[in-house]
């Protein structure tokens, strides 16, 4: 698609291989994917055989008769794929494009102006599933085959908000994220724009640019609180010129005097449990009263709402108890086995750092979608 030579033999040999993979006698998959994970990489597979404009249809009406039961990253593939056969009729092609993204449009997730795409599928390989990935890959497809759709705008406005510091997180968010939303641009807006943008807080400008190039930066504009009018609070755009505009309005305030009473929980719910652990490193939770000399198990379980960034879970140790840390040297290594659940002081697949000191254990996370956590010390 790029360009790029590439040697005839080595692409047959990559289409050969991924046409094994997609034979249900294949047994080449790693011991450790479960059935969806077996499935969704099928359905990748099936995808870029298809881009690669392999005649792929035997499987295309394999995978299209259990459309109801696939998860949001099969259906993104399998939309791919059918689009991409020069080999099913257009009366069909569109007939099951279209059945295809009504299935896509039920794991919309709305906020406010904004939407993502979400995938419940359980047991997921971390490559495929993110809800940037997911989101990034809906969008590429959708522009595609439905350059139309009412929801593209918000699905954009979501995905270019998750940056953080300039990225999206990780490599493969970063490649999925930017090749989907220049392919955004290029679909929306084929040509440089020639633009002249105000923004007006009630009768007070509150920011203006003229925009020539997709290079040219953005503008902003600030108004302090007291400013906004009672009567007009409204902001206006004024756009002469061709071009789209993009913009956000983030409101900041914070209370004269701090109110601790008013604190609240976000949506978080926290429980902690205690085990005492015998010489095997069982025993059982709920434990209320201790000894001197005993080895406890502390599990803190964390419930998030909704997605959040920068989430720092910390549990204060009660007197009397002293965390064992066991990345230092000088740490009992024959109490690991023992202790060890979900961490024990080491990065799990939920959070990137850990740090235990004397009297609370901190554990950092750079992102955390909905759903419940667990770490032990």
């Amino acid at each position: 698609e790029a360009g790029l030579k590439a040697d005839s033999n080595m692409i047959k040999n990559i289409q050969g291989f991924l046409k094994q993979a997609l034979d249900s006698k294949y047994q080449g998959w790693p011991k450790w994917y479960a059935e969806a994970g077996i499935r969704q990489s099928k359905s990748y597979a099936l995808a870029m055989l298809s881009r690669s404009g392999e005649n792929v249809a035997a499987y295309i009406s394999v995978m299209y008769k259990e459309r109801n039961t696939l998860g949001l990253f099969e259906l993104v593939n399998l939309t791919e794929a059918i689009n991409r056969q020069t080999q099913l009729e257009q009366a069909t092609k569109m007939s099951q494009i279209n059945s295809l993204v009504k299935l896509m449009e039920n794991h919309i997730h709305v906020t406010a102006g904004e939407i993502q795409f979400t995938d419940n599928t359980q047991n997921t390989p971390e490559i495929w599933s993110s809800p940037v990935r997911n989101s990034a890959l809906v969008l590429k497809v959708l522009c595609e085959v439905k350059p139309d759709h009412d929801l593209l705008p918000a699905l954009v406005r979501w995905l270019a908000g998750e940056t953080r510091n300039g990225h999206f997180g990780t490599t493969h968010n970063n490649a999925q994220a930017l090749s989907a939303l220049a392919k955004y641009v290029k679909i929306m807006e084929p040509v440089n724009p020639d633009l002249s943008v105000k923004a007006l807080l009630g009768s007070s400008p509150l920011a203006e640019a003229r925009f020539t190039a997709f290079t040219d930066p953005a503008v902003r504009g600030s108004a302090p609180l007291t400013s906004i009018p009672e009567d007009d609070p409204a902001v206006v755009y004024s756009l002469e010129g061709q071009g789209q505009v993009w913009s956000a309005l983030k409101l900041k305030s914070a209370p004269a005097e701090a109110d601790l009473s008013a604190a609240t929980s976000g949506g978080f719910m926290l429980s902690r449990a205690f085990t005492v652990l015998d010489a095997e490193g069982k025993g059982k939770p709920g434990a209320q009263s201790f000894k001197r000399g005993d080895l406890v198990r502390v599990s803190v379980t964390m419930m998030v709402p909704a997605r959040r960034h920068s989430v720092v879970l910390e549990d204060r140790v009660p007197a009397g108890f002293e965390p064992v840390n066991f990345m230092l040297r000088d740490a009992d290594m024959s109490l690991q086995a023992r202790v060890n659940e979900s961490g024990g002081g080491y990065p799990g697949y939920w959070y990137s750092h850990v740090e235990i000191w004397p009297d609370k254990v901190a554990v950092y996370a750079d992102y955390l979608d909905s759903g419940v956590y667990t770490f032990s010390y």
